[in-house]
């Protein structure tokens, strides 16, 4: 029955949809929702298997896809049927699966053994999206680092960085995607980037590819933990110089407009854009907020 009810919601628009489950939240039905383990669900014409007592999974439940806005945004902007997605930090798969039909082919990477897992699952369930999974992760070298999982129920937590997990951390493989990408004959369209406080070090090993291809990056960023690291100055000096960095304010309906200070402690997604995808035009409420060309390649 709940299950049922959630499947109902999904339909709504996006901002009232959220308000619901706001409200669904305080009367206790998420809570009960998330006592559920592994299930199928159909969205988009995919079959997709998740575990909805994780954060990630059950998001994805309530919504279709984890992040809506900013997957319709990409498909309508950012798709290219001659080129590949790149999925960095794949979990069980949410970019991957929706983006998939929008690109030539997808490369999912994948380091912790329990979402790979899963991610092979929904890989298995969509066997003719063109999809490529590897089970390691992207760095800025060849290595074995220590990876912490997250130990409450949010895998999307987990990461090579340490933010305060009681978990044991464990050793995984990471590699610099130049490496991967290095003698790809399919050029790279896009790459997202949700790795947890990692983004500078896969950056900065695609640095080839990026500079070769001209994708466009969107990538999650935490201010205050990015800031060791150089934070966004680091991500503009490793970027070729003709990219520019968005954001949208809108969470409801996705619309980019540059960033610049005062930064916010968190962007569920921030946008690294190459000049020759940018139009001039004005778009929107807000002022300097930037329309993107879909015919642009």
């Amino acid at each position: 029955m709940i299950r049922a009810l959630y499947r109902l919601v999904r339909y709504l628009p996006l901002k009232r949809r959220t308000r619901l489950h706001r409200h669904m939240a305080r009367l206790g039905l998420e809570h009960s929702l998330s006592r559920y383990k592994r299930f199928e669900y159909r969205h988009d014409g995919r079959r997709i298997a998740v575990d909805v007592s994780d954060h990630v999974g059950r998001e994805m439940f309530k919504h279709g896809w984890y992040e809506l806005a900013y997957v319709e945004f990409i498909r309508k902007y950012f798709g290219d049927s001659e080129r590949q997605f790149v999925d960095v930090g794949a979990n069980v798969g949410n970019y991957s699966l929706a983006l998939a039909p929008h690109y030539a082919h997808t490369a999912a990477f994948e380091p912790n053994p329990v979402s790979f897992s899963a991610l092979e699952t929904n890989l298995k369930l969509n066997s003719s999206l063109r999809i490529t999974a590897a089970p390691y992760g992207l760095s800025s070298v060849s290595a074995t680092l220590d990876f912490y999982p997250d130990d409450t129920n949010n895998s999307g937590a987990s990461g090579f960085e340490r933010h305060g997990s009681d978990a044991n951390p464990i050793p995984l493989k990471v590699i610099p995607g130049d490496e991967y990408f290095g003698s790809n004959e399919t050029p790279v369209a896009a790459i997202k980037i949700d790795v947890e406080g990692h983004e500078l070090a896969v950056v900065e090993g695609l640095r080839r590819t990026i500079q070769r291809d001209r994708p466009v990056l969107f990538m999650e960023w935490h201010t205050a933990s990015m800031e060791p690291y150089g934070g966004l100055p680091a991500l503009t000096n490793l970027l070729p110089e003709e990219y520019r960095l968005f954001w949208s304010p809108n969470k409801y309906e996705v619309e980019l407009a540059p960033l610049k200070p005062p930064y916010k402690a968190k962007y569920n997604l921030i946008f690294c854009i190459p000049e020759e995808r940018i139009s001039d035009a004005p778009r929107g409420r807000g002022s300097g907020v930037q329309i993107i060309n879909p015919a642009a390649k």
